[in-house]
């Protein structure tokens, strides 16, 4: 059954909230504000099972000889390099679309942080205007130039096909690229106001997607990549704050954008929604951008590159295997007020300690319990000077132990030091 994606039709608890009313200077109410509606900018999972078409039809219908003409314009905005399985290569493999992977690398100045930041306000007129001539399909009559590593780097797969039957490779690349009715490129560069011109020069062709993921396993990833074995809690603080602030600011600048006029530009997709639920993300966002596909064409997507066998390895919540408790819940700490405005929540609060903690209130809850026992016997807690130091030796001994057993063995210890019960 053909049909697009509607995310009007998903039943979902509301999620937009109701700020409080505060009175003005004049006693007068403010009329309440509505939150933003994430459901009405977000590609969520259908819950809805896709049927095949029937492709009988589809076969015998004739198409349409036309000129070809870039009808779509697709940025896709990141904060991350997920690695396999790269939604960007995926989209790659349609026939109608053709891609442009990290296409401003070489106007990135902070070369060792590979994109963690965006590039600098010194280059980002000329990257932009670079980014505009790529849209465009001017690869080798771009203003900048060009150069053989860049059109292999950046168009991989036309590279390789072109390599096959031209020997002018990159002029064969561009001509590919006009070929094709959807352009579409992925950045991790730029703030979503750097590509305002690009929506005015392209106004009801360009679409944005802002590919989010969580924070944690963004930031627990590319520590784990580049800095193994010394990040802190505070430098994850810091790098949360940094992270969850440009996430923030582009979302509401891209409302803010819409609303000046650029309807219906950008979609917001969650990394994690796609790793649940692949085929209906990918047909949202096929959708979105103006083509119509069935199950089979998605499965065949999905599986050209090999998305069910990476899918397969992927531990969707990497955050609670951190090794640093205290780095995830300082980047929650960082990212409470970017939470507020995405679909992403805090982590569950449940009882994470350090030794030091568990030190502190073992030894005050003990001791209050002793204090009561004793005291029924006309004993004094000054009479046993060594009480303290015998609950802070269990209270190491329980630690160590419960650490070795995981997660649910601390818990266990936790609700076991306060009320007296094991729990199962």
């Amino acid at each position: 059954m053909k049909g697009k994606l509607s995310c009007h039709g998903i039943k979902k608890k509301p999620t937009t909230k109701q700020n409080k009313v505060k009175p003005t200077k004049k006693d007068k109410k403010k009329k309440l504000e509505k939150a933003p509606n994430l459901d009405s900018v977000h590609i969520l999972p259908n819950t809805v099972p896709m049927l095949v078409q029937d492709l009988k039809a589809t076969k015998s219908e004739k198409i349409p000889q036309k000129p070809p003409i870039i009808d779509k314009k697709v940025l896709i905005l990141s904060y991350f390099k997920s690695g396999p399985p790269e939604l960007g290569d995926i989209l790659s493999n349609h026939p109608d679309i053709f891609y442009f992977n990290e296409p401003l690398y070489p106007f990135d100045s902070t070369a060792q942080k590979d994109g963690e930041e965006p590039i600098s306000r010194r280059y980002i007129s000329e990257a932009t205007e670079y980014l505009r001539d790529l849209f465009d399909c001017k690869i080798v009559d771009s203003k900048l130039g060009y150069s053989e590593d860049m059109v292999k780097k950046m168009a991989k797969k036309a590279y390789t096909l072109c390599q096959q039957q031209q020997s002018n490779i990159s002029e064969c690349v561009q001509q590919l690229c006009l070929s094709k009715p959807v352009i579409m490129s992925k950045t991790i560069r730029v703030y979503i106001q750097d590509i305002h011109a690009f929506l005015i020069r392209n106004r009801g062709s360009a679409r944005v997607i802002i590919l989010q993921q969580d924070p944690r396993v963004n930031l627990h990833l590319r520590n784990r990549k580049s800095h193994p074995g010394w990040i802190t809690g505070s430098d994850m603080f810091f790098q949360g704050r940094s992270l969850c602030a440009r996430m923030l600011h582009d979302a509401q600048n891209a409302k803010r954008l819409e609303g000046s006029g650029h309807k219906d530009f950008y979609r917001i997709v969650l990394y994690e929604h796609f790793l649940k639920n692949p085929e209906n993300i990918l047909r949202g966002i096929l959708s979105y951008i103006g083509i119509n596909s069935d199950l089979e064409d998605i499965k065949m997507l999905l599986r050209s590159a090999n998305v069910y066998k990476h899918i397969r390895r992927v531990n969707l919540n990497k955050w609670e295997w951190i090794p640093d408790d205290e780095a995830a819940l300082n980047v929650d700490k960082a990212c409470s007020f970017f939470y507020r405005y995405s679909l992403y929540n805090p982590m569950v609060q449940r009882a994470v300690f350090s030794l030091s903690t568990l030190k502190r209130d073992l030894t005050s809850q003990r001791t209050g319990v002793q204090a009561c026992h004793l005291s029924k016997s006309g004993h004094s807690l000054d009479n046993d000077p060594s009480l303290p130091g015998r609950v802070i030796q269990f209270a190491e001994t329980a630690e160590a132990s419960a650490a070795s057993k995981g997660p649910a063995a601390q818990k266990r210890l936790f609700i076991q030091s306060f009320t007296g019960k094991r729990t199962l």
